[in-house]
């Protein structure tokens, strides 16, 4: 996967902070080029408004096709798993897969579904502990 990713500055932060809270504040976005407008429908500025809020909050933002293909490398680390594990992942068919000769390559949009699916799991199994230990007055709020 090419890497898309750079280190933004001080300065592009605040524009990006800027933008964003014009972006919030309108209902209606055009965007201007050589004089010509063009009006955003609102997926796009609302995608645009996610953007530059993760721009002005120094994280990382790259923007992919969901069609796009990634290696088993790729996405052990978009899921922060080893590369082993994602394979064994992928031969127990809980990540869809093609072979490229000996290769496998997955759609970033199904690496991405499992990523919400295990992170939903988490969640609820975190609800529950909490849940136990409220239950059994361990302190735990």
């Amino acid at each position: 996967m090419e890497n898309l990713i750079r280190k933004t500055s001080p300065g592009d932060r605040r524009l990006a902070k800027s933008i964003m809270q014009l972006l919030k504040r309108h209902s209606s976005v055009a965007l201007t080029i050589d004089r010509k407008q063009v009006k955003l429908p609102k997926g796009l500025v609302k995608l645009l408004t996610q953007i530059f809020s993760m721009i002005a909050d120094n994280k990382s933002v790259a923007v992919l096709a969901a069609e796009m293909e990634v290696t088993t490398q790729d996405a052990a680390d978009i899921l922060n798993f080893s590369r082993p594990y994602v394979v064994r992942l992928l031969e127990e068919g809980k990540i869809p897969f093609r072979k490229v000769g000996k290769h496998r390559r997955m759609r970033l949009a199904d690496v991405l579904a499992y990523d919400k699916k295990v992170r939903r799991q988490m969640e609820k199994g975190l609800k529950l502990l909490t849940q136990q230990a409220q239950d059994l007055k361990w302190g735990y709020v």
